[in-house]
């Protein structure tokens, strides 16, 4: 029997203010040990929702609808008024996530802009980026993180090396398989990541035939089918245009009874020997049927499939 983890990306004021706290919700009702990764800096999605808007246009409706459509007003953050800071703006609402005894993660600080440029930009950029985001989740927490999470899969040798400079418990950067230590550009890093195996509900309801229920029901069967799988929520698309198909999913899980596990716990019980014996793989940009751009995939598997129980190995 299989077993699923859940991370919630909240990477955009209204995804953070109208999305998270019915989540959670939903999570405590399930019995869901979530992992809450928060972007704490300022929200100025506006500029990539409008070219998102455009390119739809431009190709009469194809791709994936969920990347760009986060609700009525959004396009203006960070170009017709500031991008709100959402560290300041909805610092109390991430406590009462973690006070709730959910695991909260750093999501970065400008998400919109590490999508667009961290491929484009020298160490030094990201590295400032991300003490920003690590100075912002102390005040907002009065911790450092152990978990962070790449914005939209975006990730590569520079940041991967950011993150051990960190000293993360793991990142969760990339989709694949499996936990794994990653190798990018020649170099090999020591954070583990543990990579999203699901492909997320938009992507889901584009790529299948049929009903949104027949597609949900579909994941359900290939998570009780085994192994340990990871599906990354974010508050913006699951959280508000599909939270009846995720409490669906959740719920057809739960019943089949499969369990769902908690990658903090499990990273935490991870011996160093153990770490170290996890395997070495790649880190490479790959397209995604019906996504604009390209994500970080674990190399061994540009198709995600499920893993065996991963403290089992070594």
């Amino acid at each position: 029997m299989g077993r699923l983890a859940i991370k919630v990306d909240a990477a955009t004021d209204r995804g953070t203010r109208q999305g998270v706290a019915p989540l959670a919700r939903l999570f405590r009702e399930i019995g869901v040990p979530a992992l809450f990764c928060f972007a704490l800096g300022p929200d100025r999605l506006g500029r990539s929702v409008v070219l998102a808007r455009l390119r739809r246009w431009w190709r009469r409706g194809s791709g994936v609808s969920g990347w760009w459509d986060f609700g009525p007003g959004s396009w203006r953050n960070g170009i017709l008024r500031p991008g709100p800071p959402l560290g300041r703006c909805h610092g109390a609402l991430m406590r009462q996530v973690r006070d709730a005894g959910f695991e909260v993660g750093l999501g970065g600080h400008d998400a919109d802009r590490w999508r667009r440029r961290v491929h484009r930009v020298e160490i030094e950029f990201i590295r400032a980026d991300f003490n920003q985001a690590l100075a912002e989740f102390q005040r907002v927490f009065g911790g450092r993180p152990r978990v962070a999470a790449a914005p939209d899969w975006q990730c590569n040798a520079r940041t991967l090396r950011v993150c051990d400079e960190a000293r993360l418990l793991f990142a969760t950067d990339t989709r694949g398989q499996g936990p794994f230590l990653p190798v990018a550009e020649g170099r090999h890093f020591r954070t583990p990541q543990i990579p999203t195996t699901l492909p997320p509900l938009d992507e889901v309801l584009i790529r299948r035939s049929g009903s949104p229920e027949d597609a949900v029901d579909g994941l359900v069967e290939r998570i009780l089918g085994g192994g340990d799988e990871l599906l990354t929520v974010r508050a913006e698309v699951e959280g508000l245009r599909y939270p009846g198909l995720l409490e669906r999913l959740l719920r057809g899980v739960a019943a089949g009874g499969a369990g769902f596990w908690s990658p903090v716990e499990e990273a935490a019980a991870m011996s160093d020997r153990r770490i170290e014996n996890l395997p070495r793989d790649g880190v490479e940009l790959l397209p995604v049927p019906g996504r604009p751009g390209r994500v970080a995939f674990q190399a061994s598997a540009a198709i995600a499939r499920p893993a065996k129980r991963w403290q089992s190995a070594g």
